[in-house]
């Protein structure tokens, strides 16, 4: 754990400074370890589902969507720049993917995707029978049971029980 204050135990001869060095390593070192993962906002009008994923510096040949059985795949990739190699380096780069499961409703076969100034939307279209609609409660001397299974019949005299 970096320290920011002094301490009773550090040597005259060591600094704060000290561990920028140490920060340097693991910074470009193990930065490639980390993983990419853009970040994705999911909103639901009447008839769509809406995603966005803020994908940039990623080329639209490097973004792959593919829908199989329920599951959405978004996947991509951002490359490092050469010229970035010897520089520091704070931002991820790597290949991504993200998997989500579709609700029933999605008409997987119209799906759409468009990408602009680093944002990958898609557009899920929900089948129109997923469409909400209002019911109309109802009431009656008949009840709802009754006009479904057909009215009660009153028995035609004595039922014999055997």
């Amino acid at each position: 754990m970096r320290m920011l204050t002094s301490h009773p135990f550090w040597n005259a001869d060591l600094s704060p400074r000290t561990f920028d060095d140490f920060d340097r390593f693991f910074t470009n070192h193990l930065k490639d370890q980390t993983t990419f993962c853009p970040a994705c906002d999911i909103s639901e009008t009447e008839e769509h589902y809406l995603m966005g994923f803020d994908v940039p510096g990623i080329k639209k040949e490097d973004l792959h969507v593919k829908v199989e059985e329920n599951t959405l795949t978004v996947c991509g990739e951002r490359h490092l720049f050469e010229q970035a190699k010897s520089n520091r380096t704070e931002r991820s780069y790597g290949r991504f993917e993200r998997s989500f499961t579709l609700p029933q409703n999605v008409k997987s076969e119209s799906i759409e995707a468009h990408y602009q100034d680093g944002v990958l939307e898609l557009v899920l279209p929900k089948s129109p029978e997923a469409k909400q609609r209002k019911i109309e409660v109802q009431s009656g001397k008949d009840s709802f049971f009754n006009q479904w299974l057909g009215k009660k019949k009153e028995p035609q005299g004595d039922i014999p029980i055997s």
